[in-house]
């Protein structure tokens, strides 16, 4: 019996100190997995990146896409890190926009992409006077220019060479076949604004109208204006002109 007694005590310290150890090495596996698991893992996201990304990099070069591409990388990089601190930055950049919008709001001032203030009204202004100058003929090439210019002065002489309304230049045969040859200038050229935008060449009775008379600024220079003064005046001046005797 008491060597009975004694095996049982050295079986059952032997079998406790084995659960003991299965559970302990039960906790650590539960905490910390081996690194073999870990390499496995993280070569797992990594296939699975370039499934997702398959072909795309050198194929389609959109912004949206390579930002695509760059997040699921990221993330299978363990990139969470960056992008936080992205996060972080976009969030700043969006508080500065709106402290500056603000700022700029109590002066009656706009605020554009990048947070710099503008006078809303000049820049409109800015914006109509561009388009005024494109549809006056800013950006037409120098030859079409010349071309119009001909046209114009031939369908104002070749109708009425005293002048002639902007209604009846619009429906000129030379004026048409104009339209027709350059159609692409014609869909932002305005006719009367490339009148008025040349002063040299044509002549407008009223700027303000949006039917003037129009004549060639050479033909109105050719005139002899008429003589105002009375007959009287005019003999009396001829014979001031006479030599003595």
């Amino acid at each position: 019996k008491p060597i009975l007694a004694c095996l049982a005590g050295i079986l059952g310290r032997y079998t406790f100190g084995n659960v003991a150890r299965s559970a302990g090495a039960a906790r650590a596996h539960n905490k910390m997995p081996p690194k073999g698991v870990d390499k496995a893992k993280q070569k797992e996201r990594e296939k699975i990146a370039v499934d997702k990304t398959f072909g795309m990099k050198n194929k389609n070069k959109s912004k949206v896409v390579q930002k695509y591409i760059k997040n699921i990388t990221s993330n299978a990089g363990g990139g969470g890190k960056k992008e936080e601190h992205e996060r972080k930055e976009k969030a700043a950049k969006q508080a500065d926009m709106q402290k500056a919008a603000l700022m700029n709001s109590l002066f009656n001032m706009g605020t554009d992409k990048k947070g710099r203030a503008f006078d809303p009204k000049a820049k409109k202004e800015a914006k109509q006077a561009e388009e005024e100058a494109i549809a006056a003929g800013k950006k037409i090439k120098d030859e079409i220019k010349k071309e119009i210019i001909e046209g114009i002065a031939n369908s104002i002489r070749l109708t009425n060479a005293k002048g002639i309304r902007m209604s009846e230049l619009g429906g000129h045969q030379i004026i048409h076949a104009l339209k027709a040859k350059h159609v692409d200038t014609f869909k932002v050229l305005s006719l009367l604004l490339f009148i008025k935008h040349h002063p040299k060449v044509f002549w407008v009775d009223d700027p303000d109208n949006n039917n003037p008379l129009i004549r060639c600024q050479e033909d109105v220079e050719a005139e002899v204006a008429p003589d105002g003064r009375t007959i009287e005046e005019i003999i009396e001046e001829k014979r001031a002109a006479l030599p003595p005797g």
